[in-house]
């Protein structure tokens, strides 16, 4: 079982718009993570035992770095993440849990890396950039399974 697309769509849309963190190129690449990493939301953790949480499957390592790293000093993130989810800081059960702070997460991931994200519709550059920023090449998914992901779930 998996979220339905358009459901999903508006969700992700939603929240992304409320933490200050939209755009058309990072609603796609978001849609297309999540196609990827867990089959449209059809698995919240990792399966086989991995450190990976929720739909977009983001690390708990990496959220951790995120606090530590990233969100130091990124005061109005930090208070838009407390005003939608009420996390504060590091939280692997609301990283599992809320869909919402999983997004928050999963999109900062991608916030960090340089260049900008892909274009709106370039599934095989999204692939890559995903590839390297997100699941990185010591990950197990592919680019391969990143396009075939995208278009079962999404038609693209």
């Amino acid at each position: 079982m998996s979220f339905d697309k358009k459901q999903i769509t508006d969700f992700t849309e939603r929240i992304l718009k409320r933490s200050g963190m939209y755009s058309h190129e990072a609603l796609d690449q978001m849609l297309k993570t999540l196609a990827q990493e867990s089959h449209f939301g059809t698995y919240l953790y990792q399966r086989g035992g991995g450190p990976a949480k929720g739909p977009w499957q983001v690390e708990v390592g990496n959220e951790k770095d995120i606090w530590k790293n990233y969100l130091t000093g990124q005061s109005e993130l930090v208070a838009a993440i407390k005003e939608i989810t009420g996390v504060t800081g590091p939280n692997p059960d609301a990283l599992e849990g809320d869909l919402r702070y999983n997004l928050i997460m999963a999109r900062i991931t991608y916030r960090r890396k340089r260049p900008r994200l892909p274009p709106v519709g370039a599934t095989i550059e999204q692939a890559h950039y995903w590839k390297k920023h997100y699941n990185t090449f010591a990950g197990k998914g592919t680019i391969e399974e990143f396009i075939a992901n995208s278009k079962k779930y999404l038609g693209v």
